[in-house]
Order: C-alpha cells, then structure tokens, then sequence
C-alpha cells in the first residue's frame, strides 16, 4: 500500500503540470502572419551593455523589416567594449537608427529597467518596443506584433501590454537542459486561457527579451520607472499593467525571434538565479515548486525500484507517471523547436533547477545578489 501510494504520489505531481502543458498548448498561439496596410509606426527600443559580440546582428536583422514604419533606438548603457562605435557605424548608413548615451545609473535602479526607461523618453512614436540586445527578429516580427496590438484596440478590454517567447537557441547540455525550462514553468503552471480574460494581477506573465506597448499605458502603468529594483521584467512589467486594470498577453513567438540567452554554463547558472527570488525561489513557492520538481525522476526510480521488489501495480502507477511527463516534454520539443535532447534530460535538469531556487533563497536571505553584467545593484 505504501510503495502504490508513493506511485500514485508521483503520479499526482507529474499529472497536473502535464495537464496543464497538453491545455495551454491550445491556448499559447503563434500570431497569425497577415498585417495591415497602414501599419502603426513603431518605435523599437534596445538597451545595450557590453553587446559588441551580437549588436550587429541585431541591428541589421530589425532594419531589415518588412511592413512597418520604425524607428531604432539603441541606449548604450555604460559599455566597455566597442558596442557603441559598432552601432554608431550602423547608423550613419540608416537614419532610421540612432544611439544615445545612457545616463549614469541611480541608487535603487536595475540597470536594464534604468535602461529602458530613459529609451521610452527617447522614442518618437507613441507604439514602443522594447527588445533585448541578443534578439534576432524575423523580417515581419514587428508588423505582426503590431498588427496583434491593433486588432485588439477595439475590444472591450484592449491589449496594453504584449510579450512574446522567441526560439530559445542552446548550445552544450546545461543550456539544453535549463533554458527550455522556461516554457515548462510557463505552460505548467499558469493557466493561460484564464490569463487571457481576466487582468488580476497574479496571471501576470511574460519574456522579458520582447514587450510590445503603447505609450498611454506605458505611462498609465507606470511602466520601467514602477519596477525600477526588479530584475525580473518578465514578471513585475505585466504585474504592474494588470494592477492598472490593463490587459497583457504572452504568445508562442518560436517563429518571430531567437535569441540565445546565455552563452555558458556558468551564465545558465546566475541566469536562473539571479531573479529567481523574484519568482519561484519564495518561502511560500519553494517547497511545492521543489516536489513537483523531483517528481519526474523519483517516479523514474521508483518505477525501477518497484519492478525490482515485485510491486507491479506500483511500479505500473510510477511508469505512468513517467511516460505522461515526457511526453509532454516531446510536445514541447516538437512546438517550440527544441533539442530532442532536453527532453530526455529533463528529469534532472528539473532537480538542478529545483536545487538552483535553493541556492537563490539562501542567498537572498543572506542579502547576497548575483552580479550581473557586472553590476550589483544596491
């Protein structure tokens, strides 16, 4: 009786995020591909530090769009390399970009929120776009985003706020095995088709690397300036929308944009935690957050272990329990474009995320942050 309700355990942890992931699947769409003829000019927005390495790409992939009215503003934040004279070459070629010095950063400011901020004082049009330095869009990203914007203008709750989930490329097995996470996290546990019809604030959600808004409700929420200490935009920007009563939405962007996040293990590592106390790695979250984790590769083992003592009903129930979360995981895969490898690794890069929330807590009771970019904000 123990070893089946041990099994039916796992059963119950591995059963609600697949659940979940097999509903939300339905509802996290990819934006349709037509546009309007007159689209409404957009001002793209990039803050940059340190982005030598990638800013080209970046630049020349936004100029390149199709459909759209933009302009591109990129704010180098303080770079130490040569991101600012790559950018400035750039833009004696096309007047449609120009770049401007960010401002030193202030007391009690993360520098990305600082970042952006100043860039929506800078923009000339009344539709913004901020994006990440490292993201690479495709020729009709921003006219469908901002296609998206406006056929939703005329509803009875307009769309203020809209981030989108690029392709998320990875190279070497720790990045297989944890950035793809963030669609797990996203699909299990936030059921996405009550976030679409209602703005409480506790379904906020988004991806930091691409928010599409418009300046009224950019400045109606508070915007950049009313998460200022965060580093988790992703979360806090459409928080503070919907506590405006504004609506925001997240869509499958697996076909507008690609980034990739991180560029080794060590980063993957202070990625993850360096906001995770903004997030999962909360006293209240952390020991839920940690079971569910553990399920996958405890029913894994227990599946083993039963068949080896003899317990088949058990060892059946474990098997179950295993097989319906990695399929669920091969559904991912196949949607989002994902190595088939992180799939199969999964129940142990859940344990290293479980173990890196620890690490996060302990280090945020201790009041000790992760350096990012070089920078510890006060």
């Amino acid at each position: 009786m123990i070893a089946i309700a041990l099994a039916s355990l796992c059963l119950l942890l591995t059963g609600i995020p697949s659940a979940m992931i097999a509903w939300n699947l339905c509802c996290f769409r990819r934006l349709p591909t037509q546009v309007d003829d007159r689209p409404t000019p957009v001002s793209v927005l990039v803050p940059a530090r340190d982005e030598a390495a990638g800013i080209a790409a970046t630049l020349e992939r936004l100029l390149a769009s199709e459909g759209v009215d933009l302009e591109v503003v990129v704010l180098d934040d303080d770079s130490q390399d040569a991101t600012t004279a790559i950018v400035a070459g750039i833009a004696e070629k096309d007047s449609r970009l120009r770049i401007a010095p960010g401002d030193e950063l202030p007391r009690d400011w993360n520098g990305k929120q600082f970042a952006c901020w100043q860039l929506s004082k800078l923009a000339r049009h009344n539709r913004l776009l901020f994006l990440d330095a490292d993201v690479h869009v495709e020729p009709d990203t921003i006219a469908r985003l901002s296609h998206c914007m406006d056929r939703r203008a005329g509803q009875p709750q307009p769309l203020a706020l809209l981030s989108g989930f690029p392709h998320q490329e990875t190279v070497g097995w720790i990045e297989t095995a944890i950035v793809p996470l963030m669609h797990f996290v996203l699909l299990g546990f936030l059921p996405i088709w009550r976030m679409q019809r209602v703005t409480d604030p506790a379904y906020a959600a988004g991806c930091g690397q691409i928010f599409m808004t418009d300046r009224h409700a950019y400045e109606l929420a508070g915007g950049h300036a009313a998460i200022a200490r965060s580093r988790h935009d992703g979360i806090k920007l459409p928080r503070v929308y919907r506590q405006a009563e504004l609506m925001t939405d997240v869509i499958d962007g697996t076909d507008l944009a690609s980034v990739r996040m991180y560029r080794s293990g060590a980063e993957v590592f202070d990625g993850v935690i360096k906001n995770a106390d903004e997030a999962l790695a909360r006293p209240a979250l952390i020991v839920p957050v940690t079971l569910f984790c553990l399920a996958p590769l405890a029913a894994m083992v227990a599946m083993i272990g039963f068949a080896i003592a003899g317990a088949w009903i058990a060892s059946a129930i474990a098997a179950f329990a295993f097989c319906i979360a990695t399929l669920s995981r091969v559904a991912s895969v196949r949607r989002f474009r994902q190595p088939l490898a992180s799939a199969w690794l999964h129940p142990f890069a859940l344990v290293l995320f479980a173990g890196l929330q620890w690490i996060a807590l302990w280090r945020h009771s201790r009041g000790r942050r992760v350096a990012w970019r070089g920078r510890i904000e006060s």
